[in-house]
């Protein structure tokens, strides 16, 4: 049985790349005021074939002790494992990769022995952290209709040439991310 972990990293200082995409989305995509707030947080998606003792301590290491993740000037980490939830900001989220991306960072990993037990695989992804105004049922479909880039005027988040992307209504589980972003490259927005 797999064991499932992700490093979540976001800037400490306001992200210019979530300001640009939430100005995008209230102005030039006109969702005006319906798009209260956009964050960012990048993901380290970890997959061990085993499962670790100790791997959120291993992982929060790796993270804080060393800069292959985070720059402790400038970025805040969480780690979660498993069933535990990452604790994003907003009422909806979109996760988005790329398949394959983070194999650099896994020769990395592995290369400097920078943990015990080498995962299997690192991945990584994006976490868009959006805060929509609406019931329950419009927050989803608007993040359904904000995240994939399917014309110049629809979409934003995703670009299905090469990205994929998922929308889910509650705070994503570390087993949940990680599945999704290590499956075969058949996932699409659900």
């Amino acid at each position: 049985m797999s064991q499932h972990a992700v490093i979540r990293r976001w800037l400490k200082v306001a992200d210019p790349t979530a300001i640009t995409a939430r100005e995008t989305l209230q102005r030039a995509l006109q969702f005006g005021r319906r798009v209260e707030d956009v964050e960012r947080s990048e993901l380290f998606c970890v997959v061990w074939d085993t499962p670790q003792q100790g791997a959120e301590a291993m992982l929060e290491g790796l993270a804080v002790e060393t800069t292959l993740i985070s720059n402790p000037n400038k970025h805040r980490v969480e780690v979660a494992v498993g069933g535990d939830a990452v604790h994003p900001r907003g009422n909806v989220w979109v996760l988005v990769w790329e398949p394959g991306d983070g194999a650099g960072l896994e020769a990395a990993v592995r290369r400097l022995g920078l943990l015990a037990e080498p995962p299997a695989r690192i991945r990584q992804a994006v976490l868009w952290e959006l805060a929509l105004d609406g019931s329950p049922a419009e927050v989803a479909d608007r993040a359904r209709e904000i995240a994939v880039a399917r014309s110049r005027t629809s979409g934003l988040l995703a670009n299905l040439q090469y990205q994929r992307a998922e929308v889910f209504t509650r705070p994503p589980t570390a087993s949940q991310i990680v599945s999704r972003v290590t499956a075969p490259e058949t996932t699409e927005v659900a």
